[in-house]
């Protein structure tokens, strides 16, 4: 059996990765990207071998250092950055190792933006709530529907705990003044829901594309701020639970 690596950073999917794993009784080593000295994903006991990091290229570094002990590895990156820098080296470990990629260096990381993906919807398609991208310093484009959503344009320079839900033209600019990690935004109409579904899927060497699974995403709403709760087992002598919280602001 080829070697699984996953590399990420220390967030819930990483957790809920390394979770299935366990359940599935299926061997992995973590390659994990933190600077803290207290990582969540370290306390799960389906962890046993493992090596912490300080940023994604010092991840693909050490990858690269391994290429030839762990040639035909599988690797899953469970972050955006992680799979960035997987495709932004590409050239070097496409070789050696199995992971996501589109076939050369760069595809997938140009396909991050978020308004590419906004336009490649609408030409499948699919009903796209009304969006406009907007840079901070700009003068604030017409024809917002409000409420909107502001998030970062790519998700590999933003963060998703800066996502505002914001009621006035005042709010959004707000929202984007408090921003330290992005300059880029896209303002998009707020679609009122009890749940979300995402799909996960993907294209096989031979170009079929298949749909593996979906997920759907139930939150609790406060008045400023949604909270998805994922529980995971927390690796303590008393096997208790979890309760692992991801928090956007909105």
């Amino acid at each position: 059996m080829n070697r699984l690596i996953v590399f990420g950073n220390s967030n819930y999917n990483t957790l809920g990765v390394v979770r299935c794993m366990f359940d599935k009784q299926v061997a992995y080593f973590l390659l994990l990207v933190s600077e803290s000295r207290f990582d969540t994903v370290l306390l799960s006991k389906g962890v046993k071998e493992y090596k912490r990091v300080d940023s994604e290229a010092q991840g693909v570094s050490f990858l690269i250092s391994r290429k030839e002990a762990w040639r035909n590895a599988v690797i899953l990156p469970t972050s955006d950055k992680a799979e960035n820098a997987l495709d932004a080296h590409f050239n070097k470990l496409a070789g050696y190792y199995r992971f996501p990629n589109a076939g050369k260096q760069g595809a997938v990381g140009s396909l991050m933006g978020k308004q590419l993906q906004v336009k490649l919807a609408e030409e499948s398609g699919l009903h796209v709530p009304m969006t406009v991208r907007y840079k901070k310093g700009q003068r604030l484009p017409e024809g917002i529907i409000y409420p909107c959503i502001v998030k970062p344009q790519n998700s590999i320079t933003g963060k998703k705990e800066i996502l505002h839900k914001c009621q006035t033209k005042d709010e959004v600019l707000q929202a984007v003044t408090a921003s330290r990690h992005a300059e880029d935004f896209l303002i998009q109409q707020y679609i009122d829901k009890e749940y979300e579904v995402l799909l996960i899927g993907c294209r096989l060497p031979d170009g079929r594309t298949m749909a593996t699974g979906r997920i759907s995403k139930k939150a609790l709403v406060s008045e400023r701020r949604r909270c998805f709760l994922w529980n995971h087992h927390h690796a303590n002598r008393k096997n208790s639970f979890l309760i692992y919280p991801k928090c956007m602001l909105f």
